[in-house]
């Protein structure tokens, strides 16, 4: 499997009961779940309704606005050129 990226980052919308622990399991687990997936994945951004609450996540929130958290399009573009690339080299 060839690796096209050196980190795959994800935003997550909402970091309560279950975005928090997705956050958790994602740090705590970092270098096996990079091995299974052929690249490491890294929590880039967390958006939440209120900034202000204590939350019990190896990562703060950064936004109150969800589209903020998501990857730019350009992310997506880039992932694809570089997979077409790779794809052309074999």
């Amino acid at each position: 499997m060839a690796l096209f990226m050196d980190a795959m980052q994800v935003g997550l919308l909402g970091c309560g009961n279950v975005g928090s622990a997705v956050a958790r399991v994602l740090h705590e687990h970092a270098q096996d779940i990079a091995r299974r997936a052929g690249v490491r994945i890294e929590v880039a951004r967390v958006a939440v309704r209120d900034l202000s609450r204590h939350r019990d996540a190896p990562i703060e929130p950064t936004t109150r606005k969800a589209r903020i958290a998501m990857p730019s399009p350009t992310h997506f573009d880039r992932m694809r050129h570089d997979q077409d690339n790779a794809t052309a080299s074999s």
